[in-house]
């Protein structure tokens, strides 16, 4: 049995915050610019074009997904986009993450829309690539970072 992901509540904004610093510390590439993140993070917890799950009660936030509603730069068809997923340390052990990723898959169903979901690996994210594989099957393709200095 899965965790229940539920869809963030405004009143959960601070707590949302304080993840995305999680995930930035862990795998960000530029400095985090909190005053762009916020706008985001309260468009998807508006559902403004925007989904933002969460794993965990009100006040204790395991994990969370945000999916934007976006297009390519080729086409007006749209697509759903993970923005960013991520479960705390402390709970990776869990189903946490399958559950955010089933998620992910039953709002791509609902709306009828493709899913690009992926990961910009590291060391750190190889787990999260072998679960990607296990639960959205082949890669599609790859992300390539070129002249990142320090990651």
């Amino acid at each position: 049995m899965l965790p229940r992901v539920r869809v963030a509540t405004i009143d959960e904004l601070e707590q949302v915050m304080e993840l995305s610093r999680e995930v930035h510390a862990e795998n960000g590439l530029h400095d985090l610019d909190e005053a762009k993140v916020v706008p985001e993070m309260i468009r998807a917890l508006q559902g403004d074009a925007a989904f933002l799950g969460v794993v965990g009660p009100v006040g204790a936030i395991e994990g969370m997904i945000y999916l934007g509603i976006r297009t390519f730069w080729y086409t007006s068809k749209p697509h759903l986009e993970e923005q960013v997923s991520y479960v705390r340390p402390q709970f990776r052990k869990s189903k946490n993450a399958v559950a955010l990723i089933e998620y992910a898959k039953s709002c791509a169903r609902e709306l009828d829309l493709p899913l690009l979901i992926g990961v910009l690996s590291s060391i750190r994210t190889q787990g999260k690539m072998r679960l990607y594989s296990r639960k959205l099957g082949e890669q599609r393709g790859a992300y390539f970072l070129y002249n990142n200095r320090g990651a």
